[in-house]
C-alpha cells in the first residue's frame, strides 16, 4: 500500500512533464486549432489552426495553418493570393487547401490534391483589411507596408509554432502575390534574423503580375493570336500604336486613336463576356458582364491589372462583395461568414468578401516591375531556387507576358524549352505543358489551365510543386 502513492506520484510527475514540455513549444497556438469544422463530418487526422499573427501594434493578420499529412515534414509552405485585396482563403478553400467545396451540398470535403501532403501549409490574409484581418489605425495600404507587415506576421507565427522554425520555407501564391512574394522574401533576406533567412529555400508564383508593362503589351499579342480580334484591328494598332512593326509600345498611350484601339480590346478582353481569367471557361454570371461598365472597367483597369473586377449580387439579394469577373464565389462567401464557422476558426465577426473594394481602391502600387528584386534575391542567396508557373489560358497575367519577363532577366538557358507530362490514373502519359530552365529559375505553362492553376489543373500543379520541391526534373 506504501508504495502506491509513491507511483502515482511519478506517474503524475510524468504526465505533467509532458504537458509542460507540450505547453512549452506550442502553448501560444493551442487557443487557435480548429477542433470542428461545421459541413466536414470527419476531422481530418492532422490539425488545422486559424487565428491572428500581430503585425503591429494595431495590426492583425488572420491566418490558417495545417500541418502536413507527415508529421516528420520540415518543409514549410506559405500562400499568399492577390488582388490586391483579395483574400489567401480564396486559395486555401478553391485552390490547393486541405478541404473544398462540395458543389451540390456547400459542405466542405477533403482535398486529394492538397499541398499539405507536400508539407506544412500557412495560409495569410494580406494586406490589412483583407478577409478577416484588421487594423485598429489607420495606416496606409501600399507595397512597403504590406511587405513589413507579412514579415513580422511570420515572425509572430514562429513564435506560436516555435517547432517549425527550422523548416525549409517556400513562399508561394499568384497573381498580384507576384509582388508581394519577391518584397517579402528581398526583406527576410535583408533583416537580422539568420535563422529565417537560411531556411527560406524557394519562392513559387503562378500567373505572376511581375512587370505591369510586360503584362499590358503581351496582352495585346495573346488576344490576337487567341482569335479575340481580327486583322483589321490588328493592323490598326500597328498603324496608330507602333513606331514600326518592330517596335510596338501597348502599355503607354501613345495618342488618341492609339486609346481608343487598346479601349477596344480591354473591352472584349475584359468587359464582353469573356472569361478573363479563363478563356475557355464559361462566364458563370451574365449579370456580371452587364454590371461591368465601360467606366468600372476603366476605374479599376489601370490599378491593378491582375484583378479586373466588378460588384456582383446573389439571387437572395445578399451582397458578396466585389468578385473576380465571370467567378462563382457563393459558396465561399455564404460558408466564412456563418456564425458558426466564424466561431470555429477562432474569428472576431465580420462581413468577409473574397476581396476588399476598400484595399483595393486605396491600395499604392510602388513596384511596377521585379526584374531587380529577383536579381538581387539571386545575388545573396546562393540556394535560392524560384518556379514561374503560368496557366496558358489566363488573360490577367499572361504566359506570354511571363515568359518575356523571364527571358529579358538576361539569364543563360540551361534547358530550352521542352514539354513536361504527367501520368494519369489510367496509366496514360500527357502532356500537362512546357518548361525552360535556367540555373536556379524554372519558367512553365500549365496546358489548359486559367488564372487559379490549383484549381483548373489540380493534379498537373500538385505534381509540379512537389517535383520542384523534391528538385526532381519537371
Amino acid at each position: 500500500m506504501e508504495g502506491r502513492p509513491v507511483l502515482s506520484v511519478v506517474v503524475l510527475i510524468a504526465i505533467l512533464g509532458e504537458v509542460c514540455c507540450f505547453n512549452a513549444l506550442d502553448w501560444r497556438s493551442q487557443a487557435d486549432l480548429i477542433d470542428r469544422l461545421p459541413g466536414l463530418q470527419q476531422m481530418p487526422t492532422f490539425n488545422m489552426f486559424s487565428g491572428y499573427l500581430q503585425a503591429s501594434s494595431t495590426k492583425r493578420l488572420h491566418y490558417w495553418f495545417n500541418e502536413c499529412t507527415d508529421p516528420e515534414s520540415r518543409i514549410l509552405i506559405l500562400w499568399f493570393n492577390g488582388g490586391p485585396g483579395c483574400s489567401s482563403l480564396d486559395g486555401l478553400f478553391i485552390e490547393n487547401g486541405p478541404i473544398k467545396f462540395e458543389t451540390s451540398s456547400g459542405n466542405v470535403i477533403e482535398n486529394p490534391h492538397s499541398w499539405n501532403k507536400l508539407g506544412h501549409t500557412l495560409y495569410i490574409e494580406s494586406p490589412v483589411g483583407v478577409g478577416f484581418s484588421y487594423d485598429t489605425s489607420s495606416s496606409p495600404v501600399n507595397d512597403n507596408m504590406a511587405t513589413e507587415d507579412n514579415l513580422r506576421a511570420i515572425k509572430d507565427f514562429f513564435l506560436k509554432f516555435p517547432s517549425y522554425q527550422d523548416c525549409q520555407i517556400y513562399i508561394s501564391g499568384e497573381s498580384y502575390a507576384g509582388v508581394y512574394i519577391p518584397l517579402l522574401i528581398q526583406a527576410i533576406l535583408n533583416d537580422g534574423d539568420e535563422g529565417l533567412r537560411r531556411n527560406v529555400k524557394g519562392m513559387m508564383i503562378g500567373n505572376g503580375l511581375l512587370s505591369t508593362a510586360i503584362n499590358e503589351d503581351s496582352l495585346v499579342y495573346y488576344a490576337f493570336y487567341h482569335g479575340l480580334y481580327g486583322t483589321t484591328l490588328w493592323n490598326e494598332l500597328h498603324q496608330y500604336c507602333c513606331a514600326d512593326k518592330d517596335n510596338c509600345n501597348f502599355n503607354t498611350i501613345h495618342n488618341e486613336d492609339c486609346m481608343l484601339k487598346l479601349a477596344r480590346i480591354h473591352h472584349i478582353v475584359s468587359n464582353d463576356g469573356i472569361n478573363l481569367y479563363n478563356l475557355y471557361a464559361d462566364c458563370y454570371t451574365a449579370s456580371q458582364s452587364l454590371m461591368a461598365t465601360a467606366e468600372r472597367y476603366r476605374q479599376f483597369r489601370y490599378m491593378d491589372q491582375s484583378y479586373v473586377t466588378v460588384m456582383q449580387k446573389a439571387s437572395d439579394s445578399r451582397r458578396l462583395g466585389l468578385v473576380p469577373a465571370c467567378s462563382n464565389s457563393t459558396l465561399i462567401t455564404k460558408y466564412l461568414n456563418r456564425p458558426d464557422v466564424q466561431l470555429a476558426i477562432h474569428v472576431n465577426e465580420n462581413l468577409w468578401e473574397i476581396c476588399n473594394e476598400t484595399v483595393l481602391k486605396l491600395y499604392e502600387k510602388s513596384h511596377p516591375d521585379m526584374s531587380s528584386t529577383i536579381k538581387q534575391i539571386f545575388a545573396t542567396q546562393e540556394d535560392f531556387r524560384v518556379l514561374l508557373y503560368y496557366g496558358d489560358t489566363d488573360m490577367a497575367c499572361n504566359h506570354l507576358g511571363g515568359e518575356w519577363f523571364v527571358d529579358q532577366l538576361g539569364y543563360e538557358i540551361n534547358l530550352p524549352r521542352r514539354k513536361w507530362t504527367v501520368t494519369k490514373e489510367d496509366g496514360s502519359s500527357q502532356v500537362a505543358g512546357f518548361f525552360k530552365e535556367f540555373d536556379r529559375l524554372i519558367y512553365a505553362t500549365i496546358k489548359g489551365a486559367g488564372h487559379m492553376v490549383p484549381a483548373d489543373k489540380p493534379f498537373e500543379a500538385y505534381t509540379m510543386i512537389r517535383r520542384f520541391i523534391e528538385e526532381e526534373p519537371l
